[in-house]
């Protein structure tokens, strides 16, 4: 992935796979996967502070496992970067299997945007 989005200044809002929240935001689809493997390296990618929200939607269909989890884990590390200490709501959409997992997950793998009280479920 060769992107360099240092010069996104009105960059507002990311939304991954399947999240309509904002009319205006790219859809990127990621087909059959639930959840976005790329999203760690796309947000490392981000170089302004301009961003204010992120949506992410993880689709458990019945052949998914929690294990699959990790790359959730890996959107913790750019998250952390000063880049996006403007965030005002991470939104996470759960559609499928294992909902109350996969919040507790969440929260314990993001625990510095929890205590941000920025991480949000619908």
């Amino acid at each position: 992935m060769h992107l360099d989005l240092s010069q996104c200044t009105n960059l507002r809002h990311i939304a991954f796979p399947g999240t309509k929240r904002y009319k205006d935001t790219p859809n990127m689809h990621s087909g059959h996967y639930f959840f976005p493997t790329w999203a760690a390296a796309f947000l490392s990618r981000v170089r302004t502070d301009s961003v204010r929200t992120i949506a992410f939607t993880i689709n458990f269909q019945s052949n998914d496992e929690l294990r699959d989890l990790a790359c959730i884990e890996e959107i913790a590390l750019p998250l952390s970067r000063p880049e996006f200490s403007q965030l005002t709501k991470i939104e996470f959409r759960i559609a499928g299997r294992f909902e109350l997992q996969i919040r507790r997950f969440i929260k314990e793998e993001l625990p510095e945007l929890y205590a941000r009280g920025i991480v949000s479920f619908v």
